[in-house]
């Protein structure tokens, strides 16, 4: 359910200076064929996390690696769960190699 996102989505990109993002979501989402036509978006990258205790292990390396070759400079998470666990934060946080990273928690509102 990716249409409360949009808000934020939105805002987000408004303090950027291209006024884009790179938007991070699950494959089952759908988030690149929902996303598409929406201007705030300059890409969207899937990430897989479930499976079990092992894969989400080799799927959190993963992110890490997506998130330090990236190149990003601010991190914002819209998940409630990520959001809710503060180690999942500093992983996710330091993923970005950047000390300043930013990451915000936004609570779903559903």
């Amino acid at each position: 359910m990716l249409s409360w996102h949009l808000p934020f989505i939105r805002a987000i990109a408004a303090t950027t200076p291209g006024r884009r993002v790179t938007f991070l979501a699950p494959p089952s989402s759908g988030a690149r064929e929902l996303l598409v036509a929406e201007p705030t978006v300059a890409e969207v990258c899937y990430f897989e996390y479930s499976g079990s205790e092992l894969q989400r292990g080799i799927n959190l390396i993963r992110l890490v690696g997506l998130l330090k070759h990236g190149g990003f400079t601010q991190l914002w998470i819209l998940d409630r769960a990520v959001a809710e666990c503060p180690s999942r934060k500093r992983v996710a946080a330091s993923g970005s190699g950047r000390h300043a990273a930013k990451v915000a928690d936004i609570e779903a509102r559903q």
